[in-house]
């Protein structure tokens, strides 16, 4: 709004002349004006504070596994949210019917935990002025260690559309992130032989359809075996003194084995890299006040 200011009001400064006055419109524009930069002010500090927010929120998230779904605008990314999460994220048939992100966490079975977040959807040519809005939900995706591209297989122009998503992530420099390629809407197709045409093209991508319910599987598996690929296998010795910190390691990883023996028990398990390193160092750190305390009483 504040550039066009200037000739909303120009019909009003015209009705007062002379050297040294200063018309109506001209101070109705100076009002204006500032009324504008102070709500911009407003708008940029309240962006400022759920930034903050979010980063804390994200800081408590680390180590599970996180994947954000990606995509055009209205290609069905809520629809595939509610899908895996059993939530009831807003699902509309328009453009930028997300706006603000969402994160569920998503239980793929037992061992396999996933946090998704849905993002705003992208278009051609992104006003550069929208992209501080949108900042929240791109963090997201900065901070997702799998990006899940949900393209709507049905529309005419899905090739441009892939085309424009991978262009703005590579303008945010988050191209050389893990991609999942998600078909989604493949009911809607008429011939057969081009869903059979895109599966040899794109061998290692999943077509669903969230709407009827159909390849739910295929990408819960698939989404395994990505969190798989991150997983990092450690064997720990825990004294006697520390078994409450067993029952936190079966809490967050997956246990493999357990061996008890005189003074410690032997665990084995495996979980993501982030988590990984939580639980070393919080072993560490509990291991070394442990010994402290039995010098104290030697």
């Amino acid at each position: 709004l504040l550039p066009r200011l200037t000739r909303q009001w120009s019909h009003l400064s015209r009705q007062v002349g002379g050297i040294g006055t200063r018309g109506p419109g001209e101070t109705q524009l100076e009002t204006d004006r500032r009324l504008v930069r102070t709500r911009i002010e407003k708008l940029r500090s309240a962006l400022s504070q759920i930034d903050r927010q979010r980063a804390v929120r994200r800081k408590n998230r680390r180590g599970i596994f996180r994947a954000a779904l990606v995509g055009y605008t209205n290609v069905g990314k809520s629809t595939i949210l509610n899908l895996l999460s059993g939530s009831d994220v807003r699902v509309e048939n328009q453009l930028f019917a997300t706006l603000d992100s969402t994160v569920r966490r998503v239980n793929l079975n037992a061992d396999h935990p996933v946090l998704i977040s849905d993002t705003v959807g992208f278009i051609r040519k992104l006003p550069p002025h929208l992209v501080a809005s949108f900042k929240s939900t791109l963090d997201e995706v900065r901070e997702a260690d799998l990006l899940l591209h949900v393209v709507d297989v049905h529309h005419q122009q899905f090739r441009q559309q892939m085309h424009t998503v991978m262009s703005i992530l590579e303008e945010l420099d988050l191209h050389h992130k893990p991609i999942l390629i998600i078909f989604n809407k493949i009911d809607l197709l008429e011939e057969m032989g081009a869903l059979s045409a895109l599966k040899k093209q794109y061998p290692d991508s999943v077509f669903v359809s969230a709407s009827r319910l159909i390849g739910v599987e295929g990408l819960k598996q698939q989404l395994i075996r990505f969190i798989e690929k991150s997983f990092i296998k450690e064997r720990l010795l825990v004294p006697l003194q520390l078994q409450k910190f067993l029952h936190y390691i079966h809490s967050v990883a997956a246990v493999e084995e357990l061996h008890y023996h005189e003074s410690e028990t032997e665990i084995v398990f495996r979980c993501s890299r982030p988590l990984h390193s939580q639980i070393v160092k919080r072993f560490r750190s509990l291991l070394a006040e442990n010994n402290r305390q039995t010098i104290r009483k030697e």
